[in-house]
Order: C-alpha cells, then structure tokens, then sequence
C-alpha cells in the first residue's frame, strides 16, 4: 500500500484575480487599509503615551497592497527602558488583535444589532421562483415581493406559508359569486356575452 503525503497548504499568497475574485478586490483593500491604520495607529499611541517621539505617520501603496508605516524617533525609542519599547514593538498587534475581537463580537451579535431594520411577521419574502411554475414571469412573482396572503390564509412566516398552502391543497378551486357582482359586471364595456353562473 503506498501513502500519498498530506497536502499541506502552509501559508497562501493572496493574489488578486487568481485565488482573490475580482469583484472583492476593493473591500479587500479598505480592510487592508483599515487593519493597517490601526496597527500603525497603535505603535504611535504607546509611543507618545510612553514619552518617545513621534515624527510622523503615513499611508503608501506598495504595487496594489495598501500599507501604513509610523516613524518613530529612534534616538528617543533607545532612551526608553526595554519594557517600554517592547510595550511599543508590540502595540500594533494588540490593537489589530482587540480589533479583531470586536470585529466577531459585531459579527456574532449582527442579528441583535441588525434587527431594528427588519420587519419580521409580516409576510413571506420571494426569493425564487420555479421557471416551471404559473407564476414564474413579468406578471408573476418577482425577486422581493412579499407574500401577506393566500387567498383568505394570512401569512406572517415560513410556518403560516407551508400551513396555506396545505390548507390550500385540500379547499374547493373557485369563489362564489354573488348574484349582484354578475350583474353589475354583465354591463361593463368590454363584456360581450353574459354567462349564467352560479351564485351563493
């Protein structure tokens, strides 16, 4: 029996185009420039909070990557005592690190966060429809429509729409139609035989 060895994927280049689409290009880089900016942002704050001298702060594009960089005094930053400067070395990864955490905890609360906007119990949003069904088409269902009723059946959610449409499988096909409608409709332009129908 022989082994095939373990794919290992290590680290992988993110390269636009290739293993990057393109139409995520421009989010990719906003984070790029905010995770850098914050990482930056945080060797300047422990910088100045611990007394060395800041000259100066930047954003620059390296071929297409986005990038930041802090210029931090180096004749201050060797007057500082080693735990300080480790302090310094070390504060753009725990503010992309707390920035990481808030990031999830927004991500993990977005339901919470979110449903303000949302309206729920009101109906049923159409996201698909069957190219197959009667209702498929420009006088049909469309993307967004939202369903509040099948016939006399309310529908508030995904529930209520399986139990109309169960109730509608088993109901008689039809209306009645009373004995006024007909006549006041047998007179409108456009009719030009008047059936008997049957009335309640």
């Amino acid at each position: 029996m022989t082994r095939l060895p373990y794919p290992c994927s290590g680290l992988v280049p993110i390269v636009p185009g290739v293993n990057l689409p393109v139409d995520q290009i421009p989010i990719f880089m906003v984070v790029l420039i905010v995770c850098a900016v914050i990482h930056e942002l945080g060797h300047a704050w422990c910088a100045r909070s611990k007394g060395v001298a800041v000259n100066g702060f930047g954003i620059f594009v390296l071929g297409i990557y986005p990038g930041a960089f802090t210029d931090i005094d180096t004749n201050s930053l060797n007057l500082a005592s080693p735990w300080h400067r480790m302090q310094i070395y070390s504060a753009g990864v725990w503010h992309n690190l707390v920035m990481a955490l808030l990031a999830y905890l927004l991500f993990a609360n977005s339901t919470v966060l979110l449903a303000p906007g949302f309206r729920a119990g009101e109906g049923v949003m159409i996201t698909d429809v069957d190219p197959s069904s009667g209702l498929y088409g420009a006088g049909g269902l469309q993307f967004g429509d939202v369903v509040r009723a099948i016939d006399d059946c309310e529908v508030r959610s995904s529930s209520s729409w399986t139990s109309c449409i169960r109730y509608r499988q088993h109901a008689i096909d039809g209306k009645c139609v009373s004995a006024e409608r007909v006549r006041a409709g047998a007179g409108s332009p456009g009719r030009s035989f008047v059936y008997d129908l049957p009335s309640c």
